[in-house]
């Protein structure tokens, strides 16, 4: 599960970036700047905290998913139907995955011995 969610934050970008860029199409240009480094700045900590599994990363994953499903839920009115779709789905995705129980067992148990559980 935690790959799925890494192929999934990696895709977000690419699916949800277009609605961003979309939404942020209207706004003047420092506000808009100040936007575009913020939700990089949050993605690139989000796929830290996933390639280097830490407790301290869950917690980063678990606030920044929601928080991009719904900057994404705000961004599709703004952008084409499929683009809205694509965002949405993918956001959701990694919200839900973020969200399940299981994977921050793995993190905890990777920090303390040092190695992932699949290899035990």
């Amino acid at each position: 599960m935690l790959w799925l969610l890494r192929a999934t934050w990696v895709a977000l970008p690419i699916t949800a970036g277009t609605a961003a860029t979309d939404a942020l199409d209207g706004w003047s240009d420092a506000p808009r700047l100040v936007a575009s480094v913020l939700l990089w700045a949050a993605w690139a900590a989000a796929l830290l905290a996933l390639l280097a599994p830490r407790p301290v990363g869950v917690t980063t994953v678990r606030t920044v998913a929601p928080l991009f499903l719904l900057a994404s839920a705000v961004a599709a009115p703004a952008t084409s139907g499929w683009s809205a779709i694509a965002a949405l789905a993918t956001t959701v995705l990694a919200t839900v995955l973020a969200l399940l129980p299981r994977w921050p067992r793995w993190a905890s148990q990777r920090s303390r011995t040092g190695t992932s559980s699949a290899s035990r």
